[in-house]
């Protein structure tokens, strides 16, 4: 019996021998959150749950900087916006969106991500956000 969440984990195994562009994009369309949210206080959830989700944001964070580098911005942009419906909190990810919007000249749509990343750096970690001009 196949699930989503051993879909994504055999996604996740095959980007890690293979990470091509047509995996990480399958990886990150099928993955929409955490699973089992229905057992959260359950220790064999939990494990399971947080590694996985880790792993999803290692491996989009890896392809979104790689094609970044190729010069693939269509490509990084849409794997990155997919990967924070998932999980709007995943920094990292939102930082190599919002330089991806600047690269891009899309200054409007960075200027709107910075304004969601600095809310929650302010708001949930109590830290100032670097300013935009320096990301």
């Amino acid at each position: 019996m196949h699930s989503r969440s051993s879909d994504c984990l055999n996604l996740i195994g095959a980007i890690r021998r293979d990470p091509s562009p047509e995996l990480v994009t399958r990886l990150a369309e099928s993955y929409t959150g955490r699973f089992a949210l229905d057992f959260i206080y359950d220790d064999w959830a939990s494990a399971f749950r947080d590694t996985l989700h880790a792993s999803f944001l290692d491996r989009i964070e890896r392809a979104v900087v790689a094609d970044t580098k190729a010069g693939a911005f269509d490509r990084a942009l849409s794997v990155a916006q997919l990967a924070l419906q998932a999980d709007p909190d995943a920094d990292q990810i939102e930082l190599c969106l919002l330089r991806l919007y600047r690269r891009t000249g899309a200054h409007a749509a960075a200027a709107e991500q910075y304004a969601h990343y600095a809310s929650v750096m302010r708001e949930q970690l109590g830290i100032e956000p670097p300013a935009l001009e320096s990301l």
